[in-house]
This record gives C-alpha cells, sequence and structure tokens, in this order.
C-alpha cells in the first residue's frame, strides 16, 4: 500500500510541477485567462519534451518531481492544522446617531 501511495504522490507530483511551468508560461506570454488543464498540458508536454535531452533532461524531470512533491507535503501540512487566530487589539465602533433623535 505504502508503494501504491508512493507512486501516486510522484504522480501529482509531475502533475503539479507541469501546471506551475505551465502558468508560469502562459503569464509569461500575457495569457491569464487559460483553465488549469491547459497550463498542466503545456506544462507536462514541456517536461516531457526536455526529459528527451540525455542528461540535463533526467536531472531537470528529477528536480521537478522533487518540488511537486515538497508542493504536496506544504499543501498536506496546511490543509491539516486548523487555522490560526491572530488576536489583535478590539475594535471599538463609534454608536452611529439614529435618523429620529
Amino acid at each position: 500500500m505504502a508503494v501504491a501511495l508512493y507512486a501516486s504522490a510522484l504522480m501529482l507530483a509531475i502533475a503539479v510541477s507541469g501546471l506551475f511551468v505551465g502558468r508560469w508560461l502562459l503569464e509569461r506570454s500575457g495569457r491569464r485567462g487559460v483553465p488549469l488543464v491547459g497550463a498542466v498540458l503545456l506544462g507536462l508536454v514541456l517536461l516531457l519534451l526536455v526529459s528527451v535531452v540525455p542528461v540535463a533532461g533526467g536531472l531537470v524531470v528529477a528536480v521537478a518531481t522533487l518540488a511537486g512533491l515538497g508542493a504536496l507535503v506544504l499543501t498536506a501540512l496546511r490543509s491539516s492544522r486548523p487555522p490560526t487566530v491572530s488576536v489583535s487589539e478590539p475594535v471599538y465602533r463609534t454608536p452611529v446617531a439614529s435618523a429620529t433623535e
């Protein structure tokens, strides 16, 4: 079961990296209204093309996988904690005079 979970996490990590790369490229080109699926596909195609390069491609894909795993772990850790509430000075509101007074 742990191996299946790890394999799933690796596949998701590549998809997260593809999303990041795709959105980055789309924002750099000035296209901001593209759906997430389009960004993921663009990023995954780019990662696939880079992976064909003999040595550098493997390194780029390894770094992308580790970055995607890190993003998944951070997201899981942040979503498992209850939200923190900051205590600040109380806000005092002055009463508003009514029109009948």
